[in-house]
């Protein structure tokens, strides 16, 4: 009896097997137990390799999120030192053009006293005597002269030229030229 039982357990082990074998389940099994029998001592060091390998290529991942941060520093900084040097330049360029500006403002403030300094000198001189006037005035710049003639009326100021032509006629010419000149 015991040995019905060993070969009908034998025979039900080696049909087993054999419809393993036929369905290809048994190859599959197979592959797996090799696999797992074969990684079962080395797992423990394939972990500690794997850890140390993620760590690498986390320190080299951010290695390399540094050199990329680096640079766009470095171009931000470029860029930045550009917009500097474009706005140093405007600066330089305003600054050029206020002094322009205040050169011209204390030339007008210069011309606007001269022109009231012409007319204030021409009410004098058209209130003197013609033959009076005509000696002072030749006596002028030829440029004073022509402001003062300027700021007169054509009436008086052909009295005080008539003067002035009596006396000195190449000085009444050049006046005369330098009036046709500026109108």
């Amino acid at each position: 009896m015991k040995a019905v039982i060993i070969i009908s357990i034998l025979t039900f082990i080696i049909a087993t097997g054999v419809v393993m074998f036929l369905t290809g389940t048994f190859k599959s099994m197979l592959s797996k137990d090799t696999v797992e029998i074969e990684t079962d001592g080395e797992e423990e060091q394939d972990k500690e390799s794997v850890d140390e390998n993620e760590y690498q290529v986390k320190t080299e991942s951010e290695k390399e999120d540094q050199e990329k941060d680096k640079k766009a520093l470095k171009t931000k900084e470029q860029q930045l030192q550009e917009k500097l040097e474009k706005y140093e330049a405007k600066i330089q360029t305003a600054e050029k053009r206020l002094a322009d500006i205040k050169k011209e403002i204390d030339t007008l403030k210069d011309s606007k006293t001269s022109i009231s300094a012409s007319k204030q000198l021409a009410k004098i001189y058209s209130s003197m005597q013609p033959d009076t006037a005509a000696k002072v005035i030749s006596e002028l710049d030829k440029d004073l002269a022509v402001r003062i003639f300027s700021e007169m009326s054509d009436r008086t100021a052909g009295k005080i030229m008539d003067s002035i032509a009596e006396e000195d006629a190449n000085y009444a010419a050049e006046i005369i030229k330098l009036m046709a000149g500026n109108d």
